[in-house]
C-alpha cells in the first residue's frame, strides 16, 4: 500500500473529511447555515467603532452562540498572536443578548492601559474603570453597594485589573499560645497551645507541632478546627481583590475575560487560585490565549477544572486529579530499575524500583472530549490576506578558532558533572551547568567558573576577541536592515547575572547604531509608552534590546519589523509569542525573524529540541503536521533533561536544524492552504489619463469591499474591472 503524507491526504480528501466532520460533530455555529440569531449578532457587531474581518466575525458568532444557545460557561479563544483576540472578546460581549453588561477583565499588568484604550476605540458608549491601583478594595466596596441594591448599569461597563494586582493576598503569621513555665514543675515548657480552645497542638502523626512547622504552613487546630494563623500587621498590607469578588460580589459581573489565560494553569499558585475564585463568581468567562498548552497534558487540567468543573469532577478530583488526568490523556514514562549489586537479606532476588516521569504530549481524545465544544481556534492564516509577508531564518555561525577550542574544553570539564546531576535527577545543578554552556560563547570576554560545594569543577577563561563571529553576523544583519529603514528588535535570554544585553549595546553604539535596552526596572504598565518615547527621541533607525520575557504578551511592537533572537528563549510560550510580536494587524512592512545559533554547541542542540517540542504545541491547537500525531505521544522529556542527554549521548541522527525548521514552516504554510477556502482572484485595472509631461506624481486609492467588487463583476458579467479615470 503506497504511503501518503498527512498534507497530501488532506489535500485529496479535505472536502469529504470536512463534510463528515460537520455531520459527526454537529457544530453549534456553521457559517453556511446561519440563522436569525447569527444575523442579530452580526447586526450588533456592525455598531462597533471598528469593523471586524470576516474570520473574526465568524469567531464572534460562534462564541456568542456557544455561550447563550449552548449555555456554555466558558469559551477559549485560542488564536495566534495578532489575530485580534481582544476585539473578538469585546465584540462577543457587546453582541451578546445581555445588554449593558458588566465585564471584569484580568490581564497582564503592562496591558491595563492597552485594554482601556482598546475598549474606548471599539465600543462608543462603554464606561471603563481602572481597578489596577492600590485603592482597588475601596472601589470594590462602592460596587458592593450597587450589587446589594440590584442597580443595573445603563451602559456597557468594563472593569480592568492587572493579573499581579488581583492575585495579592494578605501576609500571615502563625497564631498560638506558648507557656514559658510549667505550672507543675516550674520548668521551661516547649508545648504550643491553641489560642481558642487552649489545648496542646499535635500534628496528624501525634507529634508535637513546632513553631517552625507553623511558620511554613497554615494549620488548623485538630480539636476545635480554629485557625492557627492570623494576619501579619507588621508586614506590607495587601488587599485580596479575587477573594472579595468571590465572597461579596458574586453575580455582579456578567462576564470575566482572562487575557493570556495559559498563565493561570498552575495548581496552587496565587494566580491560579485568583483565576478560580473569579471564574466561580461570574456568569460567563472568556479565556484568551495564543498558546493553550506548553507540551504537557496537565497544562489543561486546572484551566478546564476552574472554568467548567462539571466536565471533570465525575472522573477526576480537584486536588489529586492531575496524576490520573496525565495518565489518561498525557504521556508517562515508566522505568523499572533493577540493582543487582545488592541482594535482599532474606529470600532471593535483587532490589528494584519503578520510576514514573511526565513527558510532553497529549492524547487527541482530549480535543473531542473537552476542547472542541468550548474552543475557537484561529490562525494568522485566517487574516493573512490583511498582513504583510512573514519569514523566519535560522542563521548558524561557526565559532572563532580560539573560542571553539576553549568552549570544547569547557564542555568536556562539565560533562562528568552533568552526567552525575542527570543520574541524580538534580534539576538545579543541571540547569546551572547547561546555562553556563549556553551563555559562554556569547560572553567569552569574561571568565565563567562553576563551583559545587566550594570545589571548582569547570573554568572557562576570558578571551581577548575584538568582535566574535556571531557579533559580526548581528552587525551585518542590522546594517542591512538600517539601509532599508527598518528598526530591529534583539532578544537576549541572559540579561541578569551575565548581562549580555549591555555588551551588545556597547558593541552596536561603537558601530554608530542607535540602541537602547528595555529593562525589567521599567514598570510593566509603562513599557509601551516608554518604548514610544524612546523611539521618538532617536533617529530614523533604532535598535531595542530586551529579554523576550518582558514583551512576550500583549505589546504591539509593530515599529520593529525585524526581530533577531541573539539568544533563544527555551519556553515554548515565550518563543512562539515573542517571535511574532511585530507581525500583527496594523503592521505594514514585511516581518523577518532571525535566530542566531553557534554551530555544534549547546545552543544548536537546544534549538533542535525546541523544533520538536514546537510541533507538539501546534498539534493540540489544530495544526497537525506530517509527524504531528507521533509528536503527541513521543515528544520527549523536559527540555533540561533532553539537553543533558543530547550532550552525554549525542543527538539522534536526523536532518540538520535548518532543514527541520524550514520543513516545519513549509508544512505550516501548506496546511494553511488546505484549511482555507479557495477564492477567485479579483483583478482591478486602473488606467490614468492625463498630461504625459506631468512631473508631480498622483496617488489614487479606491476602497471597496469584496462583496461590492463581486456585485460589480456579476452585474457586468466580467472577470475583471477596467476603470478609466481622468486626472485633473
Amino acid at each position: 500500500m503506497p504511503e501518503i503524507s498527512l498534507s497530501q491526504f488532506l489535500k485529496d480528501y479535505g472536502d469529504i473529511l470536512t463534510k463528515k466532520a460537520i455531520e459527526k460533530l454537529n457544530p453549534a455555529y456553521n457559517p453556511a447555515k446561519e440563522d436569525d440569531f447569527d444575523r442579530e449578532v452580526e447586526r450588533r457587531c456592525n455598531g462597533l467603532l471598528r469593523k471586524l474581518f470576516p474570520a473574526q466575525l465568524s469567531a464572534v458568532k460562534a462564541a456568542v452562540k456557544g455561550l447563550f444557545k449552548e449555555n456554555l460557561k466558558n469559551i477559549f479563544f485560542v488564536g495566534e498572536m495578532g489575530t485580534g483576540k481582544t476585539i473578538e472578546a469585546l465584540a462577543a460581549i457587546y453582541a451578546s443578548p445581555v445588554r449593558n453588561s458588566r465585564t471584569l477583565i484580568v490581564c497582564p499588568p503592562h496591558l491595563v492601559e492597552k485594554w482601556t484604550r482598546e475598549i474606548e476605540m471599539t465600543i462608543a458608549e462603554a464606561e471603563v474603570f481602572n481597578l489596577n491601583g492600590k485603592d482597588v478594595i475601596r472601589k470594590l466596596l462602592k460596587f458592593e453597594k450597587l450589587h446589594q441594591k440590584k442597580i443595573k448599569p445603563q451602559k456597557p461597563q468594563f472593569f480592568v485589573i492587572g493579573r499581579e494586582r488581583v492575585k495579592l493576598r494578605y501576609g500571615w503569621r502563625p497564631a498560638f499560645i506558648k507557656r514559658k513555665i510549667s505550672e507543675k514543675k516550674g520548668l521551661p515548657e516547649s508545648i504550643l497551645y491553641c489560642p481558642d480552645c487552649f489545648r496542646p497542638l499535635f500534628a496528624e502523626d501525634d507529634d508535637i507541632l513546632t513553631e517552625e512547622q507553623l511558620k511554613k504552613k497554615k494549620y488548623f487546630c485538630p480539636n476545635c478546627r480554629g485557625a492557627l494563623f492570623c494576619a501579619d500587621r507588621t508586614r506590607r498590607r495587601h488587599e485580596e481583590p479575587a477573594w472579595f469578588i468571590k465572597k461579596r460580589l458574586k453575580g455582579f459581573f456578567d462576564f470575566a475575560v482572562f487575557d493570556e489565560a495559559h498563565e493561570f494553569k498552575g495548581q496552587n499558585t496565587n494566580q491560579g487560585n485568583a483565576f478560580g475564585s473569579i471564574a466561580s463568581a461570574v456568569k460567563k468567562t472568556l479565556c484568551l490565549t495564543g498558546t493553550l498548552m506548553g507540551g504537557y497534558a496537565e497544562d489543561l487540567f486546572y484551566l478546564l477544572y476552574r472554568t467548567a468543573p462539571q466536565k471533570l469532577k465525575d472522573d477526576f478530583t480537584y486536588r489529586y486529579g492531575t496524576a490520573a488526568f496525565t495518565a489518561r490523556y498525557g504521556v508517562l514514562e515508566r522505568a523499572i530499575i533493577e540493582k543487582n549489586d545488592e541482594d535482599k537479606k532474606f529470600g532471593r532476588g535483587g532490589k528494584q524500583y519503578t520510576r514514573i516521569r511526565k513527558k510532553p504530549g497529549v492524547s487527541p481524545e482530549i480535543l473531542t472530549k473537552y476542547l472542541f465544544e468550548c474552543s475557537i481556534f484561529m490562525r494568522l492564516a485566517d487574516v493573512a490576506q490583511y498582513l504583510p509577508p512573514y519569514t523566519e531564518h535560522i542563521v548558524t555561525v561557526e565559532m572563532d578558532k580560539p573560542l571553539k577550542e576553549t568552549y570544547g574544553l569547557f564542555e568536556k570539564q562539565l560533562k562528568d558533572a552533568i552526567s552525575s546531576a542527570y543520574k541524580s535527577r538534580s534539576t538545579r545543578l543541571l540547569s546551572s551547568y547547561l546555562h553556563a554552556l549556553l551563555v559562554y560563547p556569547d560572553r567569552c570576554r569574561k571568565e565563567i567558573a562553576i563551583y559545587e560545594d566550594e570545589n571548582l569543577i569547570a573554568l572557562a577563561p576570558a578571551l581577548e576577541l575584538e568582535v566574535t563571529a556571531k557579533e559580526k553576523k548581528l552587525i551585518e544583519i542590522i546594517e542591512r536592515e538600517k539601509s532599508r529603514g527598518r528598526n530591529c528588535l534583539i532578544y537576549c535570554t541572559y540579561t541578569g547575572k551575565y548581562d549580555v544585553a549591555e555588551d551588545i549595546k556597547n558593541l552596536l553604539q561603537k558601530s554608530g547604531i542607535s540602541t537602547f535596552i528595555l529593562k525589567q526596572t521599567i514598570p510593566p504598565e509603562k513599557r509601551e509608552r516608554w518604548i514610544k518615547e524612546k523611539l521618538s527621541g532617536l533617529s530614523q533607525h533604532a535598535v531595542m534590546i530586551c529579554n523576550s520575557e518582558l514583551v512576550k504578551t500583549g505589546l504591539d511592537l509593530i515599529y520593529f519589523p525585524t526581530v533577531i533572537f541573539y539568544q533563544t528563549g527555551y519556553s515554548i510560550y515565550t518563543l512562539r509569542q515573542a517571535s511574532r510580536r511585530s507581525w500583527r494587524i496594523g503592521q505594514n512592512k514585511p516581518v523577518s525573524v532571525y535566530y542566531l545559533i553557534y554551530e555544534d554547541t549547546m545552543q544548536h542542540r537546544a534549538m533542535k529540541l525546541i523544533a520538536s517540542k514546537l510541533q507538539t504545541s501546534l498539534a493540540i491547537e489544530g495544526e497537525l503536521t506530517d509527524n504531528g500525531l507521533s509528536c503527541l505521544s513521543e515528544a520527549g522529556e523536559s527540555l533540561t533533561y533532553e539537553l543533558a542527554k543530547s550532550l552525554l549521548q549525542g543527538m539522534k541522527d536526523g536532518d540538520a536544524l535548518e532543514t527541520l525548521w524550514s520543513g516545519y514552516l513549509n508544512t505550516e504554510r501548506e496546511m494553511d492552504s488546505h484549511l482555507l477556502p479557495e477564492e477567485e482572484n479579483l483583478h482591478v485595472e486602473i488606467i490614468c489619463k492625463g498630461h504625459p509631461g506631468r512631473r508631480k506624481r498622483s496617488v489614487l486609492r479606491i476602497h471597496a469591499t469584496e462583496k461590492e467588487l463581486r456585485d460589480i463583476l456579476k452585474k457586468n458579467n466580467s472577470a475583471c474591472i477596467q476603470m478609466l479615470l481622468p486626472l485633473h
